[in-house]
């Protein structure tokens, strides 16, 4: 079935039911399917997106991160999803939470199909507090606020994204990882990043290359690179720095960029 052939659907409404299995049927039988990937928004309104992707063994979402909070469930095959923390699978019945702007990416390990659920930020709404122990976020510092990146990676309890900033033209984190714990080898084809260490040493591998990284040191790892990080006997905490890049979206899919009128 090509996108022309696809009969109109309503994204909103007071109740909407679906049935996945078809409508997972259908997007494997159009035409872009071949390509890869398939993907359908079921659900668009102003503050809540509902999407169904469909992969094909060793389809990949490059690293993004999502505008809001994100749940994961997947319907069929096997995922594997790179965190900072390290690789995360999830098979077929299973659901992973994602808070906002968590980067991560998407690999099919086999034909596989998942609900992506988006909590799309409201642009007017102040940013929630941190939680104790849990990553904080900050959306703005237009104010001039300062942040002590090194006190957050001494007293954080949590790693991963312990901080981040989300702005309009520039995305940056904190990412924290545990004694031991390595980044897998991944490819970002979208931006160039700035890594800053912040605290502790480790040794990055760009395109095969061995470069250390500590504390009060700069990379840049170009745009398409492979890069991957060591493990190491402490814990280490970097700042990854970026122009700002969509957030997580199927590339077969135009984004939201229009909210639905109220």
């Amino acid at each position: 079935m090509s996108d022309a052939e696809r009969p109109a659907q309503r994204l909103a409404g007071p109740a909407l039911t679906f049935d996945l299995a078809a409508e997972l049927a259908q997007l494997r039988a159009e035409d872009r399917w071949a390509g890869g990937r398939s993907a359908r928004t079921l659900v668009k309104e102003r503050d809540f997106r509902v999407v169904l992707i469909a992969l094909h063994e060793g389809a990949r979402l490059e690293q993004h991160h999502a505008p809001g909070p994100i749940a994961i469930q997947a319907l069929a095959g096997r995922l594997r999803l790179q965190l900072a923390g390290g690789p995360v699978e999830l098979p077929a019945g299973h659901l992973l939470t994602l808070e906002r702007a968590v980067p991560h990416d998407v690999e099919a390990l086999e034909e596989s199909a998942f609900l992506l659920t988006i909590g799309w930020p409201d642009p007017g709404a102040a940013a929630p507090p941190p939680s104790e122990g849990r990553p904080m976020r900050q959306q703005s510092t237009r104010e001039g606020a300062a942040v002590d990146l090194a006190a957050l990676a001494r007293t954080s309890t949590v790693q991963g994204a312990v901080w981040a900033y989300d702005g309009d033209d520039l995305n940056a984190n904190l990412i924290l990882l545990a004694a031991g714990e390595e980044m897998a080898e991944h490819v970002n084809s979208e931006v160039e990043i700035l890594l800053v260490g912040i605290a502790g040493a480790r040794v990055v591998t760009v395109d095969g290359r061995r470069r250390p990284l500590g504390a009060g040191q700069v990379l840049v790892i170009p745009k398409g690179a492979r890069r991957a990080i060591a493990g190491g006997d402490a814990r280490f905490a970097y700042l990854t720095c970026h122009r700002r890049r969509a957030a997580l979206w199927p590339a077969n899919l135009p984004r939201p960029d229009a909210r639905p009128a109220r």
